[in-house]
């Protein structure tokens, strides 16, 4: 299962959990609960959860299983050569980018500064004329809508040492492609958020691209925010918190986007944050995400990122389960509270998105890896109901 286009819909039976009533038209507020569909007490937590027998910091649901197919001394040759029908199977190449929105500001370049810059054919080399004018041009910056400004070392952002940064490019084209992919469109005067924003990198790219649409950011990191706030105009950024709800009213937003966010909620943490995109996105609207899946297992084997042990306990948890959680949180093995903890890395398949989600969403689009040949990809649409 590596690609799959159009509608999914799931013959599985939801579990089934307690319902609260629904929030109140005009939005959420700090004491309307944890989520507007799910009753918080009634989701799986961590006394419903099976440990990896030779992992402590590895998890599934009850009733997932690790099928004991790896040797328990396995080394990384061992691995590589048990893997390597399984990197054949799942690990996907990117699809041939477009560079849909790449077209789109190199057309606003004065001639002289149009170049043949490619070349190795990487996304980030295919707009390096596009950088280096906004880099060196006002009259440019003016005519995109892009910015040269760039983050200080200690704000938080993904990509970090190109010296010609304007924004996320890579996750701009990605998510403009899979849209199309999906048949969607982004129409001006139309509002979105980006759901875990950080320093705002996505917002800047999408936002010089569609300036009459409004753009909101949200994240936890304060410092991110607020320089965002002070650096990045047209749009609105706000601290959330590390639980719903958001501050914000029903069915206001068009599309949400989240680039890595739900690849670290536990499962129960997963399913309120849903829930609360089901809240605030509108009928008809789209919610884009990634996630680690089976590729991001293989991807940590390849690039050796984690020891043989944990590379086993998450593959035959996931092999064994649909979703599988590891704490990255350091403790001692005496500090029993922060089991609870309900951010680390989590891992799913496409089947537990059904069998959890499409009751309330239809699934447009799927990659599997398609997040530098990492993360999987989703496009969601809200059912009416």
């Amino acid at each position: 299962m590596t690609f799959f286009w159009g509608k999914w819909k799931s013959s599985s039976k939801k579990k089934q959990v307690s319902k609260s009533p629904p929030a109140q038209q005009g939005g959420a507020t700090e004491a309307s609960g944890a989520s507007a569909t799910h009753n918080a007490d009634s989701l799986p937590g961590i006394h419903d959860q099976e440990i990896a027998p030779y992992d402590p910091h590895v998890r599934v649901l009850k009733g997932g299983h690790w099928p004991n197919i790896i040797p328990k001394d396995a080394d990384w040759d061992v691995f590589q050569r048990y893997f390597d029908a399984f990197l054949a199977n799942y690990v996907e190449t990117n699809w041939d980018q477009a560079n849909i929105l790449r077209k789109h500001f190199h057309a606003m370049l004065p001639d002289a500064m149009k170049t043949c810059s490619s070349t190795d054919g990487s996304m980030t080399d295919m707009w390096k004329d596009v950088k280096t004018a906004v880099h060196q041009s006002a009259e440019v910056r003016a005519a995109t809508g892009l910015s040269n400004i760039v983050p200080p070392d200690n704000i938080h952002r993904m990509q970090k040492g190109d010296p010609l940064w304007v924004g996320d490019i890579y996750s701009s084209e990605m998510v403009t492609e899979a849209l199309r992919k999906s048949g969607i469109n982004h129409k001006e005067g139309e509002n979105y958020l980006d759901f875990g924003c950080s320093s705002g990198s996505l917002i800047r790219i999408l936002k010089a691209v569609h300036p009459k649409s409004q753009f909101y950011g949200v994240d936890p990191i304060e410092s991110a925010i607020d320089w965002a706030s002070d650096n990045i105009k047209g749009a609105q950024f706000s601290v959330s918190a590390a639980n719903p709800p958001l501050r914000f009213s029903d069915n206001m937003f068009d599309g949400v986007t989240a680039i890595s966010i739900w690849s670290h909620f536990a499962d129960f943490s997963a399913l309120e944050w849903f829930d609360e995109m089901h809240r605030i996105i509108k009928p008809g609207g789209w919610l884009f995400f990634t996630t680690h899946g089976l590729n991001s297992i293989l991807h940590n084997l390849v690039h050796k990122r984690k020891s043989p042990k944990r590379v086993r306990a998450l593959f035959e948890g996931l092999l064994g389960a649909d979703f599988v959680f590891e704490e990255t949180v350091k403790r001692s093995e005496k500090d029993q509270s922060l089991l609870d903890v309900a951010w680390g890395n989590s891992y799913f398949r496409p089947d537990w998105v059904m069998k959890n989600l499409c009751d309330k969403w239809d699934i447009l689009f799927f990659h599997q890896g398609k997040n530098q040949n990492n993360q999987d990809l989703y496009v969601l649409r809200p059912k009416n109901f």
